[in-house]
């Protein structure tokens, strides 16, 4: 039988609908355990499970970035599969017989399903640069830097077939169509399809793995280790004690490209985060576990844990007092209330009992310490409520967390922005005499010097890989002539800061204007290599105030003898600047007003304030 689709994405599809369906499963069920609650208590009608050791899951490499085991057979055979049997056998036994007839091995003899995610090559680094570059003044060289491209690499994904019975692996060869002669690697033998893009492995007589050429490649490679991020999961898996197992290498993924807010750091250094499942009865019991490096490490989880279903309540506090105000009605509001309100009223009483219940089982999670391990396990007597009740745990103590992950994402992506911007002004100077691009610009001479009424910004778009959209522009004329306006939607990624929502085309990247800024008037003053209290003391860009039009020479305008323009991002409590050295830092709001006139001002020899 044909075992996996001749498309190479597939098996990764399968990972990302395996973690859709386990996601949805417990936000979906989130309501029903909170309205259904008192009826899980009793844990009796789920017993203990112990199947046939799984030794094939023993070939997972510990180091690998994440497996997922499913015992098919003795799911199917659970009382929770029960009235799926039943669909299945109105098809009538001659039908079902004729599936196994029809493909080989025997569908019906499939016992366990593996799949594995592996650490793949490299991915190419990015295509060249041009050698050259169009501008105002011609073609110019296009300056080059050694920067190395970044360690992305594509994950390898392949299954690991277990079959109850034998099979002839010569015949499953001739039915798939793959190549009569095998291929070796690293000592052992594998096959691949007409087409090259699926790689076909026969450990024993049962057991089959599958994959892209590269990834059964690897997984030939895969040097067994003992020990290792997954070895707890592995040997859960391999044991029998649980019908689904699915575990992550965090040390793989978890590489966050700024810091970690205090409140979820100690819980995301797990080595590993293992889930699983057992069916049985009308119910089921879920566990999640964290492995850590050792008992001190999973202590101070514990901590942030238990601190983070704390002020999720707050978090609920909150809420609870909106959905109170729904039902009661605003103080002094007339009564009785229009009928229009009812249906607020109905669903804020609700949502109020929903909260209340949410509020016990946070004041006390089903957590416990297992020496390096830390373990949330819920039994139920519906697999429903089973994996709802996780999805409480996820969404009670997460809510503040998720909140902060987000934000430390968004400036960390916005910080990623300015220093693209910041080597494309280095670029730009590098090509043009140590100069940066004028504030104000454009396709006119005036005493020798290139001006007119466009952005800097759209003077950095050679080299901001957006040379196509520069040459879209009339350099001749202003930012918003009849032609150049309708350029204005098309404005790069880089100039949106994902810190702040803004109108399509406006940006909150803006540079100082005025006396002793980079950028004064008529001209600016300094070159790179000339400004006086260095480039890595000085601002080149900030964000902030309202945003402008991208295409517009509008920025801040900067006066030492007057208060600073409004430089704050909404609802922040600081921002990120580019200083003329490239690097970027992030300024809190509470930075005093002489610091920051000290770090725009290019020349004012001052030091700048303990408070930078």
């Amino acid at each position: 039988m044909r075992i996996l689709p001749r498309n190479p994405r597939t098996a990764r599809a399968a990972i990302a609908l395996l973690a859709g369906l386990l996601v949805g499963g417990w936000v979906g069920g989130g309501l029903v355990w909170v309205l259904n609650r008192n009826k899980f208590k009793d844990p009796s009608t789920v017993a203990d499970v112990s199947l046939n050791k799984a030794d094939e899951v023993e070939m997972v490499p510990a180091d690998a970035m994440g497996f997922a085991h499913v015992r098919l057979a003795d799911m199917w055979k659970s009382d929770a599969m029960s009235e799926f049997r039943k669909v299945l056998e109105k098809a009538g036994p001659e039908a079902i017989a004729a599936l196994d007839e029809g493909f080989v091995p025997a569908p019906s003899s499939v016992d366990r399903v593996t799949v594995v995610m592996m650490r793949g090559p490299a991915l190419p680094p990015p295509l060249p640069l041009p050698s050259k570059t169009t501008t105002p003044k011609g073609d110019v060289p296009f300056p080059r830097f050694d920067i190395p491209p970044p360690a992305i690499s594509a994950p390898n994904v392949l299954a690991i077939l277990a079959f109850k019975a034998p099979f002839d692996a010569a015949t499953i060869v001739k039915a798939n169509k793959l190549a009569a002669d095998a291929k070796k690697h690293n000592g052992k033998e594998y096959w691949v399809d007409d087409a090259g893009r699926i790689a076909v492995h026969f450990p024993t007589d049962h057991l089959i793995v599958i994959g892209t050429e590269s990834s059964v490649k690897s997984f030939l490679e895969a040097q067994p280790k003992k020990d290792g991020p997954l070895t707890p999961a592995i040997k859960l898996a391999a044991s029998g004690s649980r019908h689904l197992i699915v575990a992550v290498n965090m040390s793989q993924i978890r590489d966050f490209p700024a810091p970690l807010p205090d409140e979820v750091a100690p819980i995301l250094r797990a080595d590993s985060m293992t889930l699983g499942v057992v069916v049985g009865g009308s119910g089921g019991k879920v566990d999640l576990r964290a492995s850590y490096k050792d008992d001190a490490a999973a202590q101070d989880a514990e901590k942030s844990i238990r601190a983070a279903a704390e002020t999720g309540r707050k978090k609920l506090a909150e809420v609870k007092t909106q959905m109170e105000t729904a039902v009661k009605g605003k103080p002094g509001a007339a009564k009785p209330r229009p009928i229009e309100d009812l249906p607020g009223v109905v669903g804020g009483l609700f949502a109020l009992g929903a909260v209340n219940m949410l509020d016990e089982w946070l004041a006390d999670p089903p957590l416990k310490r297992e020496g390096n391990e830390i373990v949330a396990a819920i039994t139920m007597n519906s697999m429903g409520s089973a994996y709802a009740s996780m999805s409480a745990m996820s969404i009670g103590m997460l809510l503040p967390a998720v909140e902060k992950v987000r934000e430390a994402a968004a400036r960390s992506s916005d910080a990623n922005n300015l220093k693209q911007i910041g080597l494309a002004f280095h670029n730009y100077a590098s090509t043009f005499q140590d100069r940066f691009p004028e504030q104000s610009w454009g396709n006119k001479v005036v005493n020798g010097r290139m001006t007119g009424k466009l952005s800097w910004r759209v003077a950095l778009l050679p080299f901001i890989e957006q040379d196509q959209l520069y040459r879209q522009f009339k350099l001749d004329e202003p930012w918003d002539s009849e032609h150049n306006k309708k350029l204005i939607p098309l404005m790069p990624k880089t100039y949106a800061t994902p810190l702040a929502p803004a109108e399509p085309g406006r940006t909150y990247y803006k540079v100082f204007v005025g006396k002793g800024a980079i950028f004064n008037r008529p001209f600016n003053n300094y070159q790179i290599g000339n400004i006086p209290d260095g480039t890595s003391n000085t601002i080149l860009v900030a964000e902030g105030g309202d945003p402008v039009t991208w295409t517009k020479p509008e920025d801040f305008e900067f006066d030492p003898s007057k208060p600073l323009p409004k430089i704050a991002m909404p609802g922040k409590n600081g921002f990120n600047v580019l200083m003329a050295d490239g690097s970027v830092r992030f300024v809190s709001a509470s930075v005093s007003e002489t610091t920051l006139k000290n770090a725009i001002q290019a020349d004012d020899g001052n030091v700048l304030g303990k408070d930078w």
